[in-house]
């Protein structure tokens, strides 16, 4: 299954959601910067390689993930997380075109089905969730559905040592929002845990093809050497004792 997220317009950024207010201009740079990011990642093609795709998003999430860090972190208000349950259910903002809720969020309609499955078997998953800002969630938890749907469609013994490296950066950089990520660690753990098994076993299997056909190759060779050992009884018994291989050819004869 293909995930198409909605996309969320730099003019649409410009407005504030309540009033339509203009958005400061550093403020709007720092948004742009982040849409620039998701719509890069979110146009990668689905044919990609997987070290190549974690990767790729991977840096572009730690780009997003800076912006939030800037944006979120005002002196005046010290961050602190906010529970998931205890937001307003009933918040009488409208919601950002396009978008559905999921919590007290506002998530595409396909980010926000993967995020409910997520929610309805880790509930533990959203309850740290600290970024306040409602664009900055948007963009994280719609980059967090993407990357989760990306694991989706990875199968096991694709999850090599380089996937991993980038899978694990990712999830530490989901964790450091307030995401609780422990089922997801685990998984990759086992999955690595199921890839170096499946790796030892290739090898002990190489190991004892290889010792059969040493083991055959030396069976054949004690034959060779049998043989070897046979014609050169014949020969001695035949071979004349008075003539040795550094004689004359015609010594003892003229």
């Amino acid at each position: 299954m293909t995930v198409s997220f909605m996309f969320i317009t730099l003019k649409s950024m410009q407005l504030r959601t309540k009033g339509n207010q203009e958005v400061p201009d550093e403020e709007f740079s720092k948004r742009r910067d982040v849409v620039g990011a998701r719509e890069q990642y979110l146009g990668l093609e689905h044919s990609d390689t997987v070290p190549k795709r974690l990767k790729e998003g991977n840096q572009l999430y730690q780009k997003n993930l800076y912006v939030v860090k800037a944006a979120e972190h005002v002196p005046s208000e010290p961050t602190h997380f906010v529970n998931a349950s205890n937001r307003d259910s009933n918040d009488a903002t409208p919601p950002p075109a396009g978008k559905v809720r999921f919590l007290s969020y506002w998530v595409s309609s396909e980010a926000s089905l993967l995020l409910e499955k997520i929610h309805g078997l880790h509930n533990d998953t959203f309850v740290k969730f600290s970024v306040t800002s409602r664009f900055m969630q948007t963009g994280v938890l719609e980059s967090f559905a993407l990357f989760v749907e990306s694991m989706l469609t990875t199968k096991v013994n694709e999850v090599n040592e380089e996937a991993l490296r980038q899978a694990f950066i990712s999830v530490k950089e989901f964790e450091q929002v307030g995401l609780d990520l422990s089922w997801l660690k685990r998984r990759l753990e086992e999955a690595e845990l199921v890839n170096k098994l499946s790796d030892s076993r290739i090898f002990v299997e190489s190991c004892e093809t290889s010792l059969k056909w040493a083991r055959a190759k030396v069976r054949e060779l004690k034959e060779v050497l049998a043989r070897a050992k046979e014609e050169v009884e014949l020969m001695s018994r035949e071979s004349p004792e008075s003539l040795g291989v550094n004689d004359p050819v015609l010594e003892g004869v003229l």
